[in-house]
């Protein structure tokens, strides 16, 4: 079933994928930005995943930093990570393109464009911008892909290997990062559709497949609900008509807001050009085609967030929606994989498959501008950490020790640079972080800790309010002080100069 691709081709795919990865993740890398969960993990080594049932992360995690303690090693998390995505990518090829036959380089090009949606997808950034976490959110991707690596049962008496696997398999990849179960299901989906419409399986034979991937499926995530799983901060909700809808509207209004119109343009014609080809692919069954692979659509985009669905805590951050860019592959592969049967249009499908290439670009060159626009919020960020200490210094020098305590208030906000980038567009805004006191909790152990002002204890800034005397009026922020408790009042903007 699973077609046998030869090593000169495996390797040429590995390496282009390989290669695209690392060419959209060098801004990133270069950026060398300590990135929210890593400024916690970086200042005391803790793992902190168990918390949320992945125990993979924590045991691979040690073996990894080669210690208890997790130290700093990036980038190779992170090139692990970028290892873990052209696997997986290759591992879609493999699946829905005949790889038994020599392809030509521009045939290579579209399917490497195709597969690498993967991990070029938008949300994945909020992935791989972990220092700690990214191998084991990609990793979670290729564990939920390799079960139909070994569904040569499919269509024969089975003999349970597909099913085993695949039980283990999504055990694992609850273990390391839940929000890519739907990842199994959505290939199971389009791996049977296009058996079925293009290799000619029976229908009852992909039914039973299909239905055999859901009990295992199902089975596993029982197991692990009921055996595995830590109730802290992965507890089950009660579902109900109303949460299951809000939940879904949320996501999908979550990527019509954050994704630029010309993506969201091309989606579409992706979309739509996914069912045309089934149109023009044979001459037998047109109605009966489109209406399987309509069907598989709509079915694989309500599966694309899994058993996110179930839980307590709704979850719409940008690393919990990575099922979109492996929803958005699987279409490009089977629009690139589809031959029509109209000479004429069949010369002319380089021109349409543009449009899943076109739509990889975009995603690069986003990758690459996010990666700068880290960079220059961590300069940004530097820079008035810096111009801070000093007064602080200052203010100690001045009041012979007599401070101990820190309040803060405003925030910091963007750099200018990077809010013209990111303008109306929400994702950029969502994927920024900020290690600034008074933003969110690694803000204040990124100043605390990592400048060495333990000594210090940051109190509440409504408590001492009404009692501050201004110490210190500077262009980005104010000093205050009340007792022994020095208050700082950050200005989002400098004022314009006159």
């Amino acid at each position: 079933m699973i077609q046998k691709m030869s090593q000169k081709d495996t390797k040429q795919y590995f390496f282009m994928l390989l290669g695209v990865y690392l060419v959209a993740y060098t801004a990133l890398f270069r950026a060398d930005f300590t990135y929210a969960d890593d400024v916690r993990r970086k200042a005391f080594g803790y793992h902190g995943w168990l918390d949320f049932s992945r125990y993979i992360n924590t045991f691979v995690s040690s073996i990894l930093h080669a210690d208890w303690y997790l130290s700093d090693i990036s980038p190779l998390p992170q090139l692990i990570a970028v290892i873990i995505l052209s696997l997986s990518g290759l591992m879609l090829i493999c699946l829905f393109f005949d790889v038994s036959t020599k392809a030509s380089l521009l045939e290579k090009i579209l399917r490497v464009g195709a597969v690498a949606q993967l991990g070029l997808c938008p949300y994945f950034l909020g992935c791989i911008s972990y220092k700690y976490d990214s191998p084991y959110m990609a990793f979670a991707i290729g564990i939920s892909i390799l079960p139909f690596m070994f569904s040569d049962s499919y269509g024969k008496k089975s003999h349970w290997r597909y099913e085993i696997i695949s039980f283990i398999c999504i055990i694992a990849m609850c273990s390391s990062y839940q929000s890519a179960s739907g990842v199994y299901p959505m290939v199971a989906l389009f791996y049977v559709a296009h058996l079925h419409t293009h290799k000619g399986k029976s229908i009852i034979d992909s039914l039973l497949f299909l239905l055999r991937s859901a009990v295992v499926y199902i089975a596993a995530l029982l197991f692990f609900a009921v055996v595995l799983m830590r109730h802290e901060n992965t507890e089950l909700s009660h579902l109900g008509a109303g949460l299951i809808f809000t939940r879904y509207s949320t996501w999908f209004s979550c990527v019509l807001s954050d994704y630029k119109n010309s993506w969201l343009l091309l989606i579409i014609l992706l979309i739509v050009l996914a069912l045309v080809v089934q149109v023009f692919y044979s001459r037998l069954q047109l109605m009966y085609r489109l209406f399987i692979w309509l069907l598989v659509l709509l079915l694989a985009a309500l599966l694309i967030f899994g058993a996110l669905v179930v839980l307590q805590r709704d979850n719409y951050y940008p690393r919990s929606m990575i099922g979109i860019g492996v929803y958005l592959s699987l279409v490009s592969c089977i629009v690139i994989s589809d031959r029509f049967h109209i000479i004429w249009l069949d010369r002319a499908r380089y021109i349409y498959c543009l449009i899943p290439l076109a739509l990889t670009w975009c995603f690069l060159i986003y990758s690459l501008t996010y990666g700068n626009c880290l960079a220059e919020q961590k300069r940004y960020t530097d820079m008035r950490l810096q111009l801070l200490l000093q007064d602080i210094n200052e203010v100690e020098c001045t009041m012979n020790g007599e401070i101990n305590k820190i309040a803060v208030n405003g925030t910091l906000g963007l750099s200018p640079i990077v809010q013209r980038v990111a303008g109306d567009n929400s994702l950029l805004h969502e994927l920024m972080v900020y290690n600034i006191p008074g933003e969110a909790p690694e803000g204040t152990i990124w100043f605390i800790e990592y400048f060495g002002l333990s000594r210090y204890e940051l109190v509440s800034w409504d408590d001492h309010a009404d009692n501050s005397q201004l110490v210190a009026r500077r262009l980005f922020y104010d000093l205050y002080r009340s007792d022994d408790v020095l208050m700082i009042e950050w200005k989002k903007e400098a004022p314009a100069q006159r």
